[in-house]
């Protein structure tokens, strides 16, 4: 195992993508526009002009840059501290005492490193993630269940992560100094398999979904959608009011998993004409 050192970084960049994938969309909305373009009302087109910034919203922005920019340097502490402080050598020795396949050694050090990874950031997520979304009058869940979505995304990034890992670590194994060369050419088939799979397997375990009941809407936003040139989605209503007050819609997938989704909060609070705006 002793290509663990720059595996660790591959590894990085795999869990960041990853988390990527898994983190459910959120923001603040802004205030729906008092008319919307000719595109979604069909009527006279019309400049709008959108409402000044409040103070708690300019607040929540500015806050929510500085936190962007502090988890992007503390993506690097724990991969540099394994590192350069040969953490990394001596947590591989250990797995390989304990256990003698590769595989399954390898396992095992995915496994203690995202433990340790969830030691050092967690603390700060439950401040970023939950308490300061309970501050700003965004989140509805409390600290069990934000625990619980916390503890739910580090077993699926598991799963998901120790075919990906054995995957890295064995074409490392064959080609070390070409390893970096075929990884970058499989990342982009890697990406998209993953785009494929997110919506229909990994997003229901956390968010419940069904079909959108105002079929109306559903025959308007699939026409706006075709315009669009997002032909063969679905429509998907989410039940996201028991987590937040934040509204948000989206498209993700691929292919057959291709969806339109929006989140009841939006469909609670704003009126057909300015979801088909959002």
């Amino acid at each position: 195992m002793k290509y663990l050192a720059p595996f660790t970084f591959a590894l990085l960049a795999s869990l960041l993508g990853a988390a990527a994938l898994l983190a459910a969309p959120a923001g603040l909305a802004a205030a729906p526009p008092a008319e919307a373009p000719a595109d979604a009302t069909g009527g006279a087109e019309t400049r709008v002009e959108p409402p000044a910034a409040t103070p708690r919203a300019l607040e929540y922005y500015a806050g929510n840059n500085r936190i962007y920019l502090l988890n992007l340097g503390l993506a690097f502490v724990l991969p540099l501290l394994f590192v350069f402080t040969g953490l990394s050598a001596r947590l591989r020795d250990f797995c390989e005492r304990i256990t003698r396949p590769w595989p399954l050694a390898l396992l095992l050090f995915l496994a203690i490193y995202a433990a340790a990874g969830a030691l050092l950031y967690t603390p700060l997520e439950y401040f970023t993630d939950h308490l300061r979304q309970k501050a700003f009058g965004l989140s509805n869940q409390d600290a069990a269940q934000w625990l619980g979505d916390q503890a739910k995304a580090l077993a699926v990034g598991l799963i998901l992560g120790a075919p990906l890992a054995w995957g890295v670590y064995w074409i490392m194994r064959k080609s070390p100094q070409r390893y970096w060369l075929y990884l970058s050419a499989l990342s982009f088939p890697l990406a998209l398999f993953m785009i494929l799979i997110q919506p229909a397997l990994i997003a229901p375990l956390f968010d419940d979904f069904g079909p959108l009941q105002n079929r109306a809407l559903e025959t308007r936003i699939l026409d706006l959608a075709g315009r669009a040139g997002i032909e063969g989605a679905r429509v998907y209503e989410v039940n996201k009011s028991a987590d937040t007050n934040a509204l948000n819609a989206y498209v993700t997938g691929v292919l057959g998993t291709k969806r339109i989704v929006l989140w009841d909060t939006l469909l609670a609070r704003l009126d057909e004409r300015e979801v088909l705006f959002v």
